[in-house]
């Protein structure tokens, strides 16, 4: 039977329509380039883009460390690349106040769009990637917070991520997105709401009833996975450090480390057991607020909104979280 539910903070509600679940999942998706189409991220097209910001390397003894590239030197053996955002969402770095046209008004945002390029390699996914790329990933997620937070303007951090033609994503090269902005997400605003009329941890209460609960996938020293309650998308996971840090930054480097590997593993799964789908993940954080309690959403891209979910205001989600986490459970053999 179809089921309204409710987010644990937020109160926003999502159709649970199991009945429409017969339709095709996880259609296997071409993922394919135009002929001849000549990546920009490669290896060998430095040229093509910007200087970079930073640029993570390897020396001989096999240690990390970084370097500013300049217009006229480009490094090629790098890990990892960060730079400006060609066509990014915000273009103003500085503040500016409100507009007035008639009875209607806007902002300009303000912030700054960074995009990382995860490896040289064009087909190492993040679900196939090496334990050691995937860490150094974070790694960078966690200097790139760092150093945006450095702005007292800056309200909020998004890092995600889109995988495969149905995520957003244009380019199939692995990249993120790492961008800082001078407001908070809704649904960031709405949680913070909900933290401040309570006296405890609201992330710590949902950990203790799912541990135990159909719900429940995996769990790590420092990590717990689960299938929330109220998922928007089907086969949607929180991956959620159990210390009570409220950004990336707050991670101790075994934390980070395991929360990388459980992340990379959990793509891994929606890969072999839904057939190579499309998927994003994005990283849920406050930059000072400590009440808050960092995780990161996961999930599959199956299809687009339809018409009826926009119309009614409610996503409609036709895989419950209960199956949707036996099935995972199972992959992990559990």
């Amino acid at each position: 039977m179809n089921q309204i539910r409710r987010d644990y903070f937020t109160d926003d509600k999502v159709l649970i329509a199991t009945i429409r679940s017969s339709r095709p999942k996880g259609v296997p998706e071409e993922i394919s380039e135009k002929p001849g189409f000549e990546c920009p991220f490669c290896p060998g097209k430095e040229s093509n883009l910007a200087a970079a910001k930073i640029v993570y390397l390897k020396d001989e003894s096999g240690k990390i460390f970084t370097k500013i590239e300049s217009e006229n030197t480009r490094e090629t053996s790098w890990l990892v690349k960060v730079l400006d955002n060609k066509f990014p969402v915000f273009e103003s770095v500085e503040a500016a106040p409100p507009v007035e046209d008639k009875d209607l008004s806007y902002t300009i945002p303000f912030g700054v769009h960074e995009l990382v390029i995860d490896t040289p390699h064009h087909n190492n996914y993040f679900h196939v990637a090496h334990s050691e790329t995937v860490q150094l990933l974070f790694q960078v997620y966690k200097d790139r917070f760092n150093e945006l937070a450095c702005d007292d303007r800056i309200q909020f951090i998004s890092i995600s991520k889109n995988h495969g033609p149905k995520s957003g994503g244009t380019l199939l090269h692995p990249h993120s997105h790492v961008i800082s902005s001078n407001f908070i997400p809704n649904r960031i605003s709405r949680e913070l709401s909900a933290l401040e009329a309570s006296e405890s941890c609201l992330m710590e209460t949902v950990i203790n009833r799912e541990r135990n609960s159909p719900r429940f996938v995996l769990e790590q020293p420092h990590t717990i996975v689960i299938s929330p309650y109220a998922a928007v998308f089907p086969y949607e996971v929180w991956i959620i450090p159990k210390s009570h840090v409220q950004n990336i930054n707050k991670l101790s480097e075994e934390e980070i480390n395991e929360l990388a590997l459980v992340l990379r593993d959990m793509c891994r799964a929606y890969d072999c057991i839904l057939d190579k789908p499309s998927y994003n993940f994005i990283i849920n954080q406050t930059v000072r607020n400590e009440k808050y309690h960092m995780y990161i959403r996961l999930f599959p891209r199956f299809y687009f909104e339809t018409g009826f979910e926009i119309s009614l205001g409610i996503p409609v989600n036709e895989v419950a979280p209960e199956k949707a986490a036996e099935e995972l459970r199972r992959f992990f053999g559990g």
